[in-house]
């Protein structure tokens, strides 16, 4: 996992992320992954998740299952683009929780 979060760090200090789509593929994949999540079984690593399918279509960037339950949601945002919008984005993940 060091190298990982080294060479992570590293492409974050030179620019290489330049939008949220190579944040959720070249960074949160890559931790998965590493973490042991299988990120190509959408039973366990689900992309664009619909959180309360009887309420709205709001989705979270990804949500990961433990046997068939949600238990952990992802929200992810391009670099730089946290820092003012931070209260929002904490609301956000909040509307998400499931009863």
């Amino acid at each position: 996992m060091h190298e990982v979060i080294t060479d992570i760090k590293e492409k974050l200090q030179n620019n290489y992320y330049q939008n949220e789509e190579h944040i959720r593929l070249s960074l949160v994949a890559r931790i998965l992954l590493k973490l042991g999540w299988d990120i190509w079984n959408p039973k366990e690593t689900n992309c664009e998740f619909i959180v309360a399918p009887n309420e709205d279509k709001t989705r979270v960037d990804i949500a990961l299952f433990d046997a068939l339950t949600p238990c952990v949601f992802i929200e992810i945002k391009a670099v730089g683009k946290l820092i003012d919008r931070i209260v929002d984005i904490e609301r956000q993940l909040r509307d998400y929780n499931i009863p």
